[in-house]
């Protein structure tokens, strides 16, 4: 608690304020509360300390491997293997990165869940990042058997290299994209999309050059355009791994 106090009384007392509201309100009325509220505050900065030093984030080099242990289950790990990608700037790219995501996402599904029975909800990640300049990645992990691990974390890497190959098509294209058009239709009538999109946008105009632009990101990216994307990211000298296995104090796995 003492920690945290040291860091939240100078913010409190003369930090930056923004005030954000969404929904059904008048304008007027939202002036006049903010002004006769944190309004009558004495005079702050305009913009929150940007703290650049702390917001370094480096993707590790080279082609490492983190192994962790839990204490689950004896008979079950997970294989999760992570590309670096790019922060998320104006949103364009990373928007068409979010499509490639969603092709990793439905071919992963078909071979480690249709073809292969593995797993049931083999999984893809893809983030972004707005603080950290430069950082982002994007990847897959997939719960299986401890004795799986090794083929399984191939067998992604295999997928990679055939998307990065350019062996996308347009079905596959339109599959991963309508899911998200759909998404961002359906954002632009939530409040919860707004206040969170919003925040931090009066002193970050790139936010608002990106929310602007949204849906015309995902309606204007092609297939050639993920093809590349594929190509440029998917770089097996530059995947991370990560293999979560049994540690000594693992619990038995129940009979069958």
């Amino acid at each position: 608690l003492a920690d945290a106090k040291a860091i939240l009384t100078p913010l409190l007392a003369s930090g930056a304020i923004e005030i954000t509201i969404v929904g059904d309100v008048d304008e007027g009325a939202a002036l006049s509360a903010v002004a006769s509220t944190f309004g009558a505050l004495s005079s702050r900065p305009a913009a929150p300390d940007p703290r650049s030093e702390a917001r370094a984030a480096i993707f590790p080099a080279g082609k490492p491997t983190a192994l962790l242990e839990h204490k689950a289950r004896a008979d079950q790990s997970i294989a999760t293997i992570f590309w670096p990608m790019r922060d998320y700037g104006d949103g364009a790219e990373v928007r068409a990165l979010r499509i490639l995501e969603g092709v990793f996402q439905l071919r992963l599904t078909e071979i480690i869940r249709e073809e292969r029975g593995a797993t049931y909800s083999p999984g893809t990640s893809w983030f972004a990042s707005t603080v950290s300049p430069g950082y982002g990645y994007l990847g897959a992990f997939v719960e299986v058997k401890p004795d799986e691990i090794e083929d399984t974390i191939r067998i992604v890497e295999a997928l990679a290299a055939e998307l990065a190959a350019g062996k996308i098509d347009e079905d596959l294209f339109v599959r991963a994209r309508t899911p998200l058009l759909a998404e961002v239709t359906r954002n632009l009538r939530d409040n919860g999309f707004w206040i969170g999109s919003l925040t931090g946008i009066s002193h970050d105009p790139q936010r608002l050059v990106s929310l602007r632009n949204v849906k015309q990101h995902y309606e204007g990216a092609t297939l050639e355009q993920i093809r590349t994307l594929a190509a440029r990211y998917f770089v097996p000298e530059k995947a991370f791994e990560v293999r979560v296995v049994p540690g000594p104090e693992a619990t038995a796995a129940p009979a069958q």
